[in-house]
């Protein structure tokens, strides 16, 4: 019997070459991942080097407070065989400290300056009449620190994928599992593509995406390729509130903390997500307002508005209005938002510093270096 052959010899080599296409994609894949890996060396060092001296400072301050209680101890005051044979009474107990940790009533103390980060505050927001509610004063995953200042410094790289990401949270709002693709043409910039895949690794990592895939596709007929990201976004909370705009208070965060690294931590502390309740004389009624992010230095406040958003002239009223009862003048009232950078007219008629976040960092830089 004869046998029979395709019409086109090439027909032969065309499961072998589309297998060869795709491991040619992983490889590619792997390497631009490997690549952004080394991009993070020097961040890592930087970060590594910066927790060993936080840890230094902790054993020495540690030090000099067991030092500090140890010379506070009062002499042996118990009595003697022979005062106890003799009935004597040992001297009152309220005299005796028996314990370190325990409270010492005495009104020298209680007026002291307070050393808490949430103390300092609340003293500074008492004088100016205000009562502090809540403080979020602990420090973030580095992780989430290191991924919010990627997106701050590059949004325009993530913009329409941060856009679809916050497109399919608002369609899927009490759906529990959101998959979607999110695709990049080969017109793109080989950084923006593996800026872009290092950021989803982290995403996951950070268990923010329950998971991810990326590859290559050559689509008939056409000569460039694209590139497709199939996302599931995590199912919890937080992985919800950083994709929809978290990210940009950490990013203002994580600038405060560069900006702030040269100066002694005891003049300084911030917070985020700040409640405060305040009197309002005309009303004579309670109000209770929010604020992104706060930063106290040397007893001169910073306050900060993220805007993930668009920005209304409302809201910046609002903020403005704010910051007026809080005594804090415009070079100090931020408002950062993502990619947007209004008219400096804009920013005067409300009295508010108005930047995108990739000028934020030397905005906030100069106005320290005024102090």
């Amino acid at each position: 019997m004869a046998k029979r052959f395709p019409k086109d010899p090439m027909d032969l080599l065309a499961s072998p070459i589309a297998q060869l296409v795709e491991k040619a994609t992983e490889l590619e894949l792997l390497i631009l991942h490997t690549e952004s890996l080394l991009e993070l060396l020097p961040v890592l060092e930087k970060l590594i080097v910066t927790l060993q001296e936080a840890l230094q400072r902790s054993k020495q301050a540690g030090a000099e407070q067991a030092a500090a209680e140890t010379d506070r101890l009062p002499a042996d005051t118990s009595p003697s065989s022979d005062q106890v044979a003799d009935g004597a009474k040992s001297p009152p107990s309220q005299n005796i400290v028996l314990s370190p940790s325990l409270p010492h009533h005495n009104k020298r103390e209680e007026t002291a300056i307070p050393s808490g980060p949430r103390e300092r505050l609340a003293q500074w927001f008492k004088a100016q009449r205000i009562e502090l509610e809540e403080a979020n004063t602990a420090l973030p995953e580095p992780l989430l620190l290191s991924i919010s200042n990627r997106l701050g410094k590059f949004y325009s790289y993530f913009q329409s994928f941060l856009d679809d990401i916050k497109r399919q949270l608002s369609k899927n709002n009490l759906h529990p599992d959101i998959s979607f693709y999110h695709t990049v043409g080969d017109k793109e910039s080989n950084k923006k593509l593996s800026l872009l895949y290092q950021l989803c690794y982290d995403l996951h990592k950070a268990g923010l995406l329950s998971n991810f895939h990326g590859r290559r596709t050559a689509p008939r007929n056409a000569s460039l390729y694209t590139y497709t990201f199939l996302l599931k976004i995590a199912n919890n909370n937080a992985a919800r509130s950083f994709l929809n705009g978290e990210w940009l208070e950490l990013f203002i965060i994580n600038t405060i903390l560069e900006a702030t690294k040269s100066l002694d931590p005891a003049s300084f502390v911030w917070a985020r997500n700040l409640k405060i309740r305040f009197a309002d004389s005309f009303r004579q009624s309670q109000q209770r307002r929010e604020i992104d992010c706060f930063l106290l230095i040397n007893n001169i406040a910073f306050c900060f508005e993220a805007k993930s958003g668009g920005i209304e002239e409302r809201d910046l009223a609002k903020y403005r209005d704010l910051c007026l009862r809080l005594n804090i003048p415009a070079s100090r009232s931020f408002v950062v938002t993502a990619n947007f950078s209004t008219s400096e007219a804009i920013a005067h008629k409300y009295g508010v510093t108005i930047c995108a976040a990739a000028e934020f960092p030397g905005c906030l830089q100069s106005e320290i270096e005024k102090l």
